[in-house]
């Protein structure tokens, strides 16, 4: 699998439940699970979606670092599982998003939200977030030695 697996951005509105549509190939296979954290982004809250795969290799990333002994290790992966919600996508393709989860990101039933693909995991924002988000990132873009933009 490529490391770009989430691309693009889309503007989505969450239903009454919580719930927000995935892209179709974004989606898990049946059964896998996604792992939600709420995080920041420019000082802007945002939930952080990772797939079970990206999951497994921060958790791994920890338990093998030999720079933390093992009380380190411990309350980073207990800190890890207890901000973290697992979640299935339904066979219409929709999330469930926690409402804990909604109301630390500033999330509300029935609103606009943006899914934006980083690469390895995706991040669902208020579309007003995403939007300062994406100027932010616009304004302070390196230098483009590669010619990508």
């Amino acid at each position: 699998m490529t490391s770009q697996r989430y691309k693009s951005y889309q503007h989505y509105k969450m239903d009454s439940k919580n719930r927000v549509s995935i892209k179709a190939q974004w989606r898990p296979e049946t059964g896998k699970p996604f792992y939600l954290l709420v995080t920041t982004a420019h000082d802007m809250p945002v939930v952080k979606v990772l797939d079970e795969e990206t999951y497994s290799e921060k958790v791994s990333k920890v338990e093998n670092d030999d720079k933390l002994d093992q009380a380190t290790k411990d309350e980073i992966l207990g800190q890890l599982a207890m901000y973290c919600a697992e979640v299935t996508v339904n066979d219409q393709g929709k999330m469930a998003i926690p409402q804990i989860f909604c109301e630390a990101a500033g999330i509300q039933p029935e609103s606009e939200v943006t899914l934006a693909g980083r690469g390895s995991f995706f991040y669902i924002w208020t579309r007003e977030n995403f939007q300062k988000f994406a100027d932010l990132e616009n304004a302070n873009r390196p230098k483009d030695i590669y010619g990508i933009f």
